[in-house]
């Protein structure tokens, strides 16, 4: 990685994120499961209305 943060979680780990948040765990638990910010998750995985 040039310049800037390593990311915190591997690529698998935001799939698996992702599909957690796709099945309607609550983006508060999935942040604290896998101890990562709020705002990174909304950012990652926008609100789709």
């Amino acid at each position: 990685y040039i310049g800037g943060r390593r990311p915190k979680l591997t690529p698998e780990q935001w799939a698996q994120a992702g599909c957690l948040i796709r099945a309607g765990v609550p983006r508060q638990q999935v942040a604290i499961i896998y101890d990562a910010g709020l705002s990174t998750l909304y950012r990652k995985f926008p609100v789709l209305g």
